[in-house]
């Protein structure tokens, strides 16, 4: 019974015909795919640019701030002799 239906199926595959592409059709693709790839407007680059560098800036002041809260964190453990490591032996 199965492999009556797996046959049939098959059959259907036999009547399948080859379609042709209108003419011109791969150019007209290409030509929509270059135009597409046009340059940045210079207005774009510089708004991309200075909100690169702020990213950047604020990246910056982050760090600093989190190496000053470290150096506090350790100078309150120097003071109050604490260990700054896990090792119980």
């Amino acid at each position: 019974m199965n492999k009556e239906i797996i046959d049939n199926e098959l059959d259907k595959l036999e009547h399948i015909q080859k379609v042709d592409a209108p003419p011109f059709l791969f150019t007209r693709i290409q030509a929509k795919i270059n135009h597409q790839n046009q340059k940045f407007e210079p207005k774009l680059v510089w708004k991309l640019s200075i909100a690169m560098v702020f990213i950047l800036l604020i990246n910056a002041a982050v760090i600093t701030i989190n190496l000053k809260t470290q150096k506090q964190e350790n100078s309150l453990v120097k003071a109050m002799h604490l260990v700054p490591n896990n090792e119980l032996y």
